[in-house]
């Protein structure tokens, strides 16, 4: 309220000092009204400032910031500084769809980023409920040792979910969906066919961090993304959201269902035919068969795919950058659908890596790339701080 009033006197000033002039410029003063300043640094340091400040033919209205005009505030004046720089920046205009709108605008991609993200979901959510209880009911050991080694291996999925992230950026979402997933149908297999230390400790502590910490970096968040326009964006996201939650929910009922019985496996089932197997290992089986399923849906049905405009004047602001040549974007117009064409996007599917996978191959171009993606980070960091 400080920093409004100091700029609502500042501004009478510069309305006095420009009545004096030939050419008046009328500055409404209920238009400052609209600016906010939430208490941050950045207030402090705008009070200590001289707000208004004249000298000879001109005076200068300090606000410290740049504000961005609401695309619900059309009627905002056009404010512009001593420099003849405009002070509000135009955001882009965003026509709100409708729940059903935004439904139908989905393309058939996400349907697919929707059922890997509920077995991926479900395979993350039904072992670690139950992790524990296994390792202490089912490897005999002691809770001493299982504390030891699930504090162990969750230092290791926090290192080595930073590189699965990284691994996203550089090689692409199904590329890193085949690595994770290859690696945790063995790791998530050996806890379950075999019962000695050996093969958990080697699931647990090397398997698992390399495989299961890549999946659980949010990498098919990103394929969404890449899915999406910001009019549809929100309501996926959503969904995705319900879909997660709805998964642990069934893992945590089947959990308790099962972890009651016994089971005696039919005769044919590989490596344990025969065998009694208690509820507790049937359930981790069937998060095993979670990956498994994903493993392959990954493999005929996800691909890296971007939403790419069919305007070159359009850009998803919020999408990666995909430079797409003027003569491939015709080719594309030429070959869309009309119903392609009324919604002004068409789903291309990257046939080649993305940049700096050939970069990561040499120690040198491993330095740079981590250079750009910090540089990369800070700039995001510092675009967040503004806002």
């Amino acid at each position: 309220e400080r920093a409004q009033h100091c700029v609502a006197h500042a501004a009478a000033g510069v309305h006095g000092a420009a009545e004096q002039q030939a050419a008046p410029r009328h500055w409404p003063l209920n238009s400052f009204a609209l600016i906010e300043m939430p208490p941050s640094p950045k207030t402090a340091t705008l009070l200590r400032e001289p707000l208004l400040s004249i000298g000879g033919s001109h005076s200068t209205l300090n606000l410290g910031v740049r504000i961005k005009r609401s695309k619900f505030s059309a009627t905002a004046p056009d404010l512009r500084d001593f420099k003849n720089e405009p002070l509000l920046e135009e955001e882009p205009s965003v026509k709100p769809a409708t729940f059903m709108e935004a439904f139908r605008e989905l393309p058939k991609e996400v349907y697919v980023v929707f059922f890997v993200d509920f077995l991926n979901s479900y395979r993350s959510f039904g072992f670690r409920t139950v992790q524990y209880q296994y390792l202490v009911n089912e490897f005999g050991m002691s809770d001493v040792d299982t504390g030891s080694l699930l504090g162990l291996q969750a230092w290791l999925m926090v290192v080595f979910g930073m590189i699965g992230a990284m691994m996203v950026d550089a090689y692409g979402v199904r590329n890193t969906a085949l690595y994770g997933l290859s690696i945790s149908v063995v790791g998530r297999g050996m806890i379950v066919f075999f019962s000695d230390h050996t093969s958990l400790l080697i699931s647990q502590l090397i398997l698992s961090p390399f495989g299961e910490a890549v999946l659980s970096t949010g990498i098919y968040t990103v394929a969404l993304k890449r899915l999406t326009t910001p009019r549809t964006r929100a309501l996926a996201f959503g969904v995705q959201y319900g879909v997660l939650n709805l998964a642990g929910a069934i893992a945590d009922i089947a959990a308790d269902a099962l972890r009651k019985h016994d089971f005696l496996l039919p005769a044919w089932v590989p490596l344990a035919g025969g065998a009694t197997w208690s509820g507790l290992r049937v359930h981790v089986a069937g998060t095993w068969l979670a990956v498994v399923v994903c493993l392959l849906v990954v493999i005929f049905f996800l691909f890296d795919t971007t939403l790419t405009p069919l305007d070159e004047n359009v850009k998803f602001t919020s999408s990666p950058n995909m430079r797409v040549p003027p003569a491939t974007l015709a080719n594309l117009r030429a070959h869309a659908t009309p119903l392609q064409l009324s919604r002004g996007f068409l789903p291309v599917r990257s046939r080649v890596a993305p940049e700096g996978a050939a970069a990561i191959t040499s120690v040198g171009g491993l330095v740079t790339w981590c250079k750009g993606a910090c540089s990369r980070a800070v700039a995001s960091l510092k675009d967040l701080w503004v806002m």
